[in-house]
C-alpha cells in the first residue's frame, strides 16, 4: 500500500511539472476569447462560436496562446452577422482563473 501510495504521488507530480495540459489550455483560452469578443458585439446573447472555424497556436515556453475564429451574432438590426476575431492571450498559472488572463491583442471585424 505504501509503494502504492508513493507511485501516485511521484506520477502526479510528474503530471503537474509538465505543465497544462493542451486541451486544458485551449479550452479555458476559448472561454477567455468569448469574453472579449462580445463586448464588441451589439447582441452578446445571440453569439454562437462554430467551432469548425476556431484555430488555436500555443506558445507554452510563454504561456502565450492565440485563438482565432468567428462569431454569428444579430445586429442592430435583428440580423444574423458573421465577424472574424483573433484574440491573443497570455495565461496565467491558474487557467481557470480567468480574471487574470492577460489580453495582448484583440480583433474583431465584421
Amino acid at each position: 500500500m505504501k509503494k502504492l501510495l508513493t507511485l501516485i504521488f511521484t506520477v502526479s507530480v510528474l503530471l503537474t511539472s509538465c505543465g497544462p495540459s493542451d486541451t486544458s489550455i485551449t479550452m479555458n483560452s476559448q472561454r477567455v476569447a468569448e469574453r472579449v469578443v462580445q463586448k464588441y458585439l451589439k447582441s452578446p446573447g445571440s453569439a454562437q462560436y462554430p467551432t469548425e472555424f476556431q484555430k488555436f497556436y500555443v506558445i507554452k515556453e510563454k504561456q502565450i496562446v492565440t485563438v482565432e475564429g468567428v462569431v454569428d451574432s444579430q445586429n442592430g438590426f435583428g440580423m444574423l452577422v458573421r465577424s472574424k476575431y483573433k484574440v491573443k492571450l497570455k495565461w496565467p498559472d491558474d487557467l481557470h482563473d480567468w480574471d487574470k488572463w492577460e489580453v495582448l491583442e484583440e480583433n474583431v471585424v465584421e
